[in-house]
């Protein structure tokens, strides 16, 4: 798994149709207010807690290829980051899905997917009538791949970039700098944030934990709990964090 910067945001997985009534978006890194939103979005029954039956290994992702070159590069590029040739065009930005894919549980995921986002204000369409549920699973395979380093992107014509994960960090630091700048939090709880950040991206690398029944933001308490146990984290370095994370939540500046 190759490392990344984890941070707990919430995602819609977003896929665009060529129709502007269908354009889609991921709103994962949109506007903010779509963002509290998703935070606090309940995962109706029939898929909370559900887990993908479909091996990501590397026929599905192979398969997943090319239903995300059909239905998403177009707005999410090549590679995932919200980059491609209509995804560059629309009011909110698609989001960089190579990454966000990583933290949320399958459930979540495939609630999307199937059901689309008008709930929450999003173009994003109900792919149910239009993918079959393995199809949709095979998608979510890929997505995954992508972030997690596993495969390159197809060239679909689309453009956009390779998920970097130092691309993530710089743009975690920007949101932290914004929040210094307008005095939401101090010096000393922007370095404990980024230090929790960084302990938590090499437990789950270390020990190869991934999104999958549970969403990064169910393992975390138990992640925190363990660091703590072993002596990388103070239970006040791991409060500050989440302090300043719901923070960042409220005053709208998680992007």
């Amino acid at each position: 798994m190759k490392k990344i910067l984890i941070l707990t945001l919430t995602l819609i997985l977003t896929a665009c149709s060529p129709t502007s009534e269908e354009s889609g978006h991921m709103s994962g890194m949109g506007p903010n207010s779509t963002i509290r939103n998703m935070h606090h979005a309940e995962i109706p029954a029939p898929y909370d807690g559900i887990q993908s039956p479909v091996e990501a290994d590397a026929e599905s992702i192979e398969r997943g290829k090319e239903i995300y070159r059909i239905n998403c590069a177009e707005c999410h590029g090549d590679g995932g980051m919200g980059d491609g040739q209509t995804g560059e065009q629309l009011n909110t930005p698609p989001a960089f899905i190579a990454h966000t894919s990583q933290m949320m549980s399958d459930g979540y995921l495939f609630w999307r997917v199937n059901e689309g986002g008008t709930d929450i204000d999003t173009g994003m369409p109900a792919f149910k009538e239009k993918l079959e549920e393995e199809e949709i699973w095979d998608a979510i395979n890929y997505v995954r791949a992508l972030g997690s380093g596993e495969v390159m992107p197809a060239e679909s014509g689309m453009g956009g970039e390779i998920y970097d994960p130092e691309f993530e960090r710089a743009h975690h630091q920007s949101m932290i700098d914004d929040a210094l700048a307008g005095k939401y939090i101090t010096q000393e709880q922007a370095d404990n944030f980024m230090l929790v950040h960084e302990a938590l991206n090499d437990y789950m690398v270390e020990n190869d934990i991934r999104a999958g029944a549970k969403s990064v933001d169910e393992m975390q308490p138990e992640i925190f709990a363990a660091l703590v146990e072993i002596g990388t984290l103070t239970q006040g370095e791991v409060d500050s964090f989440n302090e300043v994370h719901q923070l960042l939540l409220d005053e709208g500046l998680m992007q």
